[in-house]
């Protein structure tokens, strides 16, 4: 490896690690507060229902500071089926499907049911049991976390449901960037993404992190993983994930269109490696995204992926002294080659069939004269049956998210770049998103 390639992989480690060192305040109870991140709880065995259908597991993390038995704020959860009467069940907060209708596992039911009732058969559809669309229990508002197995490993992610959820909207899929993790977006210097939990409460949509590869270890669990963004391999540097991450994504995006009332498609936002894998689900499945929203990420030079060729909303977010993510292209660390950022721009505009004659341009207001960046936006509308492009330079930014409440100390800057604090980055995603649904 190349001193210069060990420099800048020692650099996108410093960008994606730093949380580790400052474990803090995690938005884990139910309704949002916010407490310290904690191991995961004792689940309480004999009081647990599983459901069928779901072809996921799921836990409410509201409970972090006792056992699950001794919460009896929110350990009762209402359940229905189509074929049952509803009752209230004492729960351990996991959902589990296990191959097959499971029955209710409970010491007692002391509402309506039996106990050890068995719920009856479920249309199937090749291995995978079907059930009529949220007729499963629907977790409560707050933080869950879960497991969708796929592709022979049990696939983690987590998932924010707000208090009033819109119906038929469709949901947010956050991809975390490389060598990160579902968890360290929402960490103390994760920098903008710590804004996304109270914009999924404050619009009404369901917010669905999902966790990477351990490219090191294969390992779906942890803060180390990676997206396969259709980068290749390269010869002395760090390997590229081979995992199918497009049909866990998918698959995800299916449990929760089945889970509650929202649409099959999702919008989809990542920065760095996971605004890489936003613009791999936009090309391959297009017809599943409703919009993207990429951030300091440039499309593969050379890539194992063909270019877009279908239509998909898209914003793009780059900065022009980007360390990691070089805004002229090149290589970016140990993860291959990425085209110039404007070569981005230009590939989607192709697929996305926008007008270049009608392009408007404008400048967002500098709200901090002393971050030494400015955000300059540029908007092309689709013609005839294409889709828009939004493409915002931010002149001067590195390897972050504009952030104005979430802003990185002065030392990550040397290492990630300057941070533009003259806009919230998930308010200008779902800007655009938000028209998307």
């Amino acid at each position: 490896m190349s001193k210069g390639s060990h420099s800048n992989r020692i650099a996108a480690l410093f960008l994606v690690s730093i949380p580790l060192f400052v474990h803090g305040a995690v938005a884990e109870r139910t309704g949002g507060t916010r407490g310290p991140a904690l191991p995961e709880p004792t689940l309480h065995s004999e009081a647990s229902v599983a459901v069928p259908a779901t072809g996921a597991v799921w836990r409410n993390v509201s409970s972090t500071r006792r056992p699950l038995v001794d919460d009896a704020s929110s350990r009762w959860s209402r359940i229905s089926h189509p074929y049952s009467e509803p009752g209230r069940i004492p729960v351990s907060r996991r959902l589990s499907h296990q191959g097959g209708v499971k029955g209710i596992r409970a010491s007692s039911v002391p509402a309506t049911g039996s106990s050890g009732a068995q719920l009856p058969p479920v249309w199937m559809d090749g291995a995978q049991p079907l059930l009529p669309p949220h007729s499963v229990a629907r977790p409560l508002p707050g933080w869950h976390e879960g497991t969708l197995s796929h592709g022979g490993q049990d696939r983690a992610y987590r998932f924010y449901v707000p208090g009033r959820l819109v119906e038929g909207s469709s949901p947010i899929l956050l991809l975390h960037g490389g060598t990160q993790g579902m968890d360290e977006l929402f960490y103390p210097n994760a920098g903008g993404t710590q804004a996304w939990p109270a914009m999924a409460e404050g619009n009404g949509f369901l917010l669905l992190v999902p966790n990477g590869i351990d490219m090191d270890t294969g390992s779906p669990r942890g803060n180390n993983q990676n997206w396969n963004d259709c980068r290749s391999p390269q010869a002395g540097g760090v390997t590229g994930s081979t995992a199918d991450d497009v049909g866990f994504l998918m698959a995800l995006a299916d449990w929760a269109a089945r889970s509650f009332p929202v649409s099959w498609r999702v919008r989809v936002t990542g920065a760095s490696n996971g605004g890489m894998m936003a613009y791999r689900l936009a090309t391959e499945r297009p017809e599943r995204i409703a919009g993207v929203a990429a951030f300091i990420a440039n499309l593969p030079a050379g890539g194992e992926c063909p270019d877009p060729v279908h239509p998909v909303p898209i914003l793009i977010v780059n900065g022009t002294a980007d360390p990691i993510t070089p805004y002229a292209g090149g290589q970016a660390g140990d993860r291959g080659e990425v085209r110039s950022a404007e070569a981005t721009r230009d590939a989607w505009l192709a697929a996305n069939r926008a007008d270049g004659l009608q392009r408007q341009v404008r400048t967002l207001p500098d709200l901090d004269t002393g971050d030494a960046s400015i955000v300059v936006c540029e908007s092309y509308p689709p013609s005839g049956s294409g889709s828009e492009v939004e493409y915002c330079r931010v002149e001067g930014g590195g390897h972050s998210m504009p952030s104005i409440a979430y802003q990185l100390p002065r030392w990550l800057e040397q290492i990630v770049g300057r941070q533009n604090h003259d806009v919230e980055g998930a308010r200008l995603a779902w800007s655009f998103l938000s028209r998307m649904n």
